[in-house]
């Protein structure tokens, strides 16, 4: 399994590829700046990670080449979006991010999800550490929501009703 995950300028971004390779995978860790969507197929991924990171989806300043890698690559290239690239994932398939009801940065949060493909295997409730003051408020069509927080019914995650992008 060959991962490309796309660095939003986020610390959190190493503790990914810790986990990840810990699970088997090569990983490769690419700024959001330092390659177009071709030089990031050209390293040929089985799977994306879009990373958290500070900012907004919608400033291409923060997001880099994460919103071409959503439209052009994520409807085939299995896609996870952490914070930061789950609001993108939402952004730029055209629904809408904001504020959330209140921020949330270093807060436990319980989560449920609906036993979608993402959360296989897991406890129908599991608690999250949330780092985010943004939130998706609307999805467009082609997104379903599959879990929430409990505390605040913030979505939490989302799936592709034909991508392989979560």
């Amino acid at each position: 399994m060959t991962v490309v995950l796309i660095d939003n300028y986020d610390s959190f971004t190493h503790n990914l590829a810790q986990l990840l390779g810990e699970l088997g995978a090569s990983v490769h860790v690419v700024r959001n700046d330092a390659l177009d969507v071709a030089g990031v197929a050209e390293l040929r991924p089985s799977h994306l990670v879009l990373s958290p990171g500070p900012g907004s989806p919608d400033r291409a300043r923060d997001f880099g080449v994460c919103a071409r890698v959503i439209r052009e690559l994520s409807p085939r290239v299995p896609t996870l979006g952490v914070c930061l690239g789950h609001q993108g994932i939402v952004h730029h398939l055209g629904g809408q991010i904001g504020r959330a009801p209140a921020p949330r940065h270093g807060k436990v949060s319980p989560v449920r999800h609906d036993a979608s493909r993402l959360f296989a295997g897991m406890a129908a409730t599991f608690e999250a550490m949330r780092y985010h003051s943004l939130a998706a408020l609307a999805l467009p069509t082609c997104l379903r929501p599959t879990a929430a927080s409990l505390d605040d019914d913030v979505l939490m995650a989302v799936e592709h009703t034909a991508w392989p992008l979560w």
